[in-house]
């Protein structure tokens, strides 16, 4: 039997395929019919979309597949399906390898895949479906980039999505069957990721009362959420964007909606264990009705880390569709990322940097470099993703204020950037730190190795004053902690501690007068220490820091226009700088490189929209930085409120941004500032 040579999909990308699933008897072959169609996502077709794993390339199964001859009967007139081929010839006396006299050709599926369409398929009607590794032409690299770039459109055209966990095993039904009897009892706000009881019977959602799954039936849907499909990184996109999902185990389904809620249920009262990082992306992801708003694509590659994908080019096509706004609402001018499977892994993860500069306008994107899990063969301004990508205090951080990036690529891997060189690192301070983490730490560890580290930095000191002013043992306290403490950051989850409680703790301990009584304490004091991968550093005039695990003696510290961290640079021999990684140096988190110290009688809090600043006197908060002074003349800002973010009007030139014209890099170089181009290899 002949191997089946695809038909091309029309070269304007207008075109899917779309397989017929031919009826059949379970245990009889697979037949299948594919067929060219456009795909109008105003008016589309009508069919299913699968989610599946994959499976292993390397166990295969042969399907049976029609001529396009075949597929166009199917369209056009009514077969009986019954017909197919039996033994050496069949019932019509057709040869072997026919159907209606019309010649099959093979094509390999993967195990998984056979299995899936021999519980899907239909005793006597043809059931119509796109599945990846059938409608796209895997062996054509260029069909390939150009199918990816539209499954964000094939996902939300389908009437359903169709998710396959696998065949019924491990008592996958008593599993299916709890799920659904919880749903019944919870629904959950996915606004609030709340919890919350169907009808007046809450003792569903009583955090005292156990919920309604007994043993049993809890080891049953440990297993069922344990199978290969929770870990795929492409499910992220094809349940978001999916109108529609239902969820199939052997014969046995239930609606997504119902699975999703009672399994996030689970979680939430902490049932699932070590489950719990593994699924809970996936159960977080919003449908296409419930994505309001644009999704932070780092937020999307943090949820998605422990993801499994086979191709890592993946890790960025399989989330643009759901992280960024649709093309008609993307900003101005800014191409779209287009799936290209002839370019490497570093060239896509390349692509992926300019692109989301462009779009940002920021450098936010350097925030994820770190020399030590380098990419070989890319400039050091392209991160390992997702390896690198992390959540932590950086969210906070606001050292170049609400600067835009000025940045330009050569086309051979180096890029230019507009900032500014705070200082050179001194002297590196390396933290012992065991390989299981610090979370795992004897109580008495932990405290002789920041007593230890203490000692080395307030020891060599020449004085106990820090150059910001402060007592040198408070900036070591806010250094460790990279200055995320609750009196700085609204509703953040999990809050951070206070500072006075912090500042204590750390001075309990370094005074050896902590006893069993402060151990209570400690979970929380270690939760928000910041040491782990990270090393201690000095600088020549006095401030200190927290550097990567790659920095060294004579590396530049740095403030970048559109960059929320400093950035330490090593000087390479030709002028240009290789990027280590972000760091914390206390006295450079706040915009001081640009706009010197913010006046003592203002303070800056993190909200979720973004920065303000508060007067300690009055209370009365605004976004407006205190620095700034008066807009230049003919500008004006159009709010002022804590609640919007900050729009600019110049009334001479009708032109509206979002960027400040007092934080750009004229106006900072008017300040006396020494913005230099930085070229990054």
């Amino acid at each position: 039997m002949d191997n089946y040579e695809y038909l091309e999909l029309d070269s304007q990308g207008r075109e899917i395929r779309l397989m017929t699933l031919l009826p059949g008897k379970a245990g009889e072959e697979i037949h299948v019919t594919l067929r060219n169609v456009t795909l109008d996502p105003a008016s589309p077709p009508s069919y299913e979309a699968l989610s599946y794993a994959w499976g292993s390339a390397q166990d295969t199964l042969r399907i049976r597949v029609a001529t396009e001859a075949i597929a166009k009967q199917a369209v056009h007139r009514s077969l009986d399906w019954s017909k197919s081929t039996l033994g050496s010839s069949d019932r019509d006396g057709f040869p072997r390898d026919s159907f209606h006299g019309v010649p099959y050709s093979s094509l390999d599926v993967t195990s998984n895949l056979a299995v899936a369409l021999q519980h899907l398929r239909y005793e006597r009607e043809p059931r119509v479906l796109w599945i990846d590794a059938i409608c796209i032409n895997q062996q054509d690299v260029h069909e390939r980039s150009a199918q990816v770039e539209r499954m964000g459109d094939i996902y939300r055209s389908a009437r359903q999505t169709t998710i396959w966990l696998g065949p019924e095993e491990d008592d996958s039904c008593l599993a299916i069957e709890a799920l659904d009897h919880l749903a019944s009892k919870v629904t959950v706000d996915w606004s609030t990721y709340t919890v919350l009881a169907i009808g007046e019977n809450r003792d569903d959602v009583d955090q005292d009362q156990d919920l309604p799954v007994d043993t049993e039936q809890l080891s049953s849907i440990e297993r069922l959420l344990g199978r290969p499909w929770f870990e795929r990184l492409w499910v992220w996109q094809e349940v978001r964007l999916a109108r529609s999902a239902i969820v199939v185990c052997g014969l046995t389904f239930l609606q997504w909606d119902r699975f999703r809620c009672a399994s996030f249920c689970l979680w939430y009262r902490g049932y699932l264990g070590d489950l719990s990082d593994k699924i809970i992306g996936i159960l977080s992801c919003e449908s296409s009705e419930e994505q309001a708003s644009y999704t932070d694509l780092f937020s999307n590659l943090w949820k998605s880390r422990l993801c499994k994908c086979s191709d890592q080019r993946d890790r960025i096509y399989a989330l643009v569709n759901v992280s960024s706004l649709p093309r008609s609402q993307s900003p101005a001018g800014q191409p779209v990322l287009r799936p290209d499977y002839s370019k490497d892994a570093g060239r896509v993860f390349q692509d992926f940097v300019l692109w989301e500069i462009e779009g940002s306008h920021s450098l936010r994107i350097l925030l994820y470099c770190d020399l030590q899990e380098a990419l070989p063969n890319v400039p050091s301004w392209v991160p390992n993703l997702p390896a690198s990508i992390h959540q932590g205090s950086i969210h906070y951080f606001s050292a170049a204020g609400n600067t835009t990036a000025e940045a330009i690529h050569d086309g051979n891997g180096v890029l230019e950037v507009t900032g500014a060189f705070v200082s050179p690192i001194g002297e590196i301070i390396d933290v012992e730190s065991p390989e299981e983490g610090w979370l795992d730490w004897q109580y008495d560890d932990f405290c002789g190795e920041i007593r230890r580290l203490a000692k080395l930095i307030l020891g060599s000191a020449e004085n106990n004053i820090y150059p910001t002013g402060l007592g040198l043992p408070e900036a070591f306290c806010r250094t460790i902690h990279l200055n995320s403490f609750a009196d700085s950051v609204d509703n953040a989850a999990p809050a951070p501690a206070l500072f006075q409680d912090a500042f204590d703790e750390l001075s309990r301990i370094l005074d050896q007068s902590g006893d069993k009584s402060t151990k209570s304490n400690v979970k929380r004091y270690l939760d928000n220490i910041e040491l782990r991968s990270r090393k201690l550093f000095t600088t020549s005039d006095g401030y200190m820091g927290l550097a990567p695990l790659a920095a060294r003696p004579g590396d530049q510290v740095s403030v970048l226009l559109g960059c929320q961290a400093p950035i330490v640079l090593r000087p390479a021999d030709d002028g240009c700088f290789v990027v280590v990684g972000y760091c914390y140096i206390h006295g450079y988190g706040d915009g001081e490189a640009f706009f010197g110290p913010l006046p003592a009688e203002w303070s800056r809090v993190r909200r979720q929209n973004g920065f303000c600043f508060i007067e300690r006197s009055t209370g009365i908060s605004q976004f407006t930085d205190p620095r700034l002074g008066e807009l230049p003349d003919g500008w004006r800002r159009i709010s002022d409120s804590v609640e919007q973010f900050p729009e600019f009007f110049n009334s001479s030139t009708s032109e509206w941004t979002w960027d400040d014209p007092r934080q750009s890099a004229e106006a900072i170089r008017a300040r006396g500032v020494d913005l230099r181009t930085i070229l990054m290899k």
